[in-house]
């Protein structure tokens, strides 16, 4: 680390992403937070990036381990039908290959990108590069086998009251895989991998200072800080992105996002999501019948789950996401602290309403019981898929540190 980077040997400056301004915090320590908006600004992992990679290659190898192994039987009738992880992708191919493609991306691809990468830095010792570093922040923040293990979980309650279920030897792996990819994506931020490339350099006269009065520019992919005095027109040293003090045409771009979104929420929640076709008699449920027939069948906690990741968060982001760009376009805020806060919930909870296109996608794959009991999913679950994905890039095209340009002398954390 340079020397205009420290301020002293146990600490360095950074910039806080959230309200823009240049902080001191030290090398060690568990936990730092900014002391303007309380984000957090350092976390120290448990794991260092060889750790990291034997935790990484042990859950690969229980993965190759799992998807060929018997996942679940689903007896019905005197019909019996096991399934493994690989064979959802002949089922799903079939007829629903946009499907498949979904699945196979946020539940298979992208997270073993991901634990590929860290195997390679922790155990090869492979230094990234701009198309490494790029292709793991990708992977980190579209994983989704956590989403997609809590899928099945609720799937199997359903399940149950339609047949009996019993559990597999790829069921306990595929669980324990998805244990070992969560801590490996908690410990390995991207922002560690691009460190590994280049560090920012902060000049120590500006502890104190907002970015934007210094012509700091915090690059919004990988999060070096640079000076430029062209802010609006300049190009991040280490990844090559784009960047400017603020983000341009952040109003059009998230209104557009919002709009697109609204509109395949409607067809999302008045068409059928999922077929059921049970002794030649095929009916359709949208996602309020869906949870209505859970209800009846005494889950009580299934049916609020799915009730409010597939009809609650959806409406509470775009609901939120309209309302920061309200009060930051009319300058309105009035507790930046809490305008943060909710975008943070927002970007939280931005993948868990794929619960219900995951159970779709189970369902469609294992109950497949041949002129008794077929489910098949419905053209519903492609627009609500589409719902999650867009709100997802709406908030991540938001520039968060408009929040607090307009609240300098008011931003204490209130």
């Amino acid at each position: 680390m340079s020397d205009k980077n420290k301020t002293s040997s146990d600490s360095f400056l950074t910039l806080c992403k959230t309200c823009d301004y240049i902080v001191n915090i030290p090398n060690q320590g568990v936990k730092h937070t900014c002391p303007v908006c309380s984000s957090n600004l350092k976390s120290r992992s448990l794991l260092d990036f060889k750790q990291l990679g034997f935790f990484a290659l042990s859950a690969l190898i229980i993965l190759i381990i799992s998807i060929f192994q018997p996942f679940i039987s689903v007896s019905s009738l005197g019909i019996t039908h096991t399934i493994e992880l690989i064979s959802m992708v002949f089922i799903l191919k079939t007829d629903w290959s946009l499907l498949l493609y979904f699945l196979f991306l946020f539940t298979f691809m992208l997270p073993v990108i991901m634990l590929l990468i860290q195997v390679a830095i922790g155990l090869f010792n492979v230094k990234p590069n701009i198309f490494i570093a790029n292709i793991y922040t990708i992977s980190h923040a579209f994983c989704m086998v956590d989403v997609f293990i809590l899928a099945v979980l609720v799937s199997l309650i359903k399940l149950t009251s339609l047949s009996t279920v019993d559990f597999h030897s790829g069921f306990i792996l595929a669980l324990i895989f998805s244990i070992m990819l969560v801590l490996c994506w908690a410990k390995c931020h991207p922002y560690k991998v691009w460190d590994l490339i280049s560090q920012s350099s902060i000049q120590s006269e500006h502890k104190g200072l907002r970015g934007i009065d210094v012509s700091l520019i915090l690059c919004r992919h990988c999060h070096n800080c640079f000076y430029n005095s062209d802010t609006d027109n300049a190009q991040c040293p280490r990844c090559g992105t784009d960047a400017a003090i603020r983000e341009k045409h952040y109003f059009q771009r998230v209104m557009a996002l919002l709009l697109a979104s609204i509109i395949l929420y409607l067809p999302s929640n008045l068409y059928p999501i999922m077929f059921t076709d049970y002794l030649g008699n095929n009916t359709g449920s949208n996602i309020i019948e869906g949870v209505i027939s859970l209800w009846n069948m005494n889950s009580q906690f299934v049916a609020i789950i799915i009730l409010v990741a597939s009809i609650f968060i959806p409406i509470f982001k775009i609901l939120s996401m309209a309302f920061l760009l309200y009060v930051i376009r009319f300058r309105t805020v009035k507790r930046p602290i809490h305008a943060t806060r909710l975008y943070k919930i927002v970007c939280f909870i931005g993948k868990w309403s794929m619960i219900d296109v995951f159970v779709v996608i189970i369902m469609t794959s294992v109950v497949r019981f041949t002129g008794v009991m077929v489910i098949n999913p419905g053209f519903a679950v492609i627009s609500f898929c589409l719902v999650v994905i867009i709100t997802m890039f709406a908030a991540e095209s938001f520039d968060q540190r408009l929040i607090w340009d307009n609240n300098i002398n008011g931003s204490k954390k209130s």
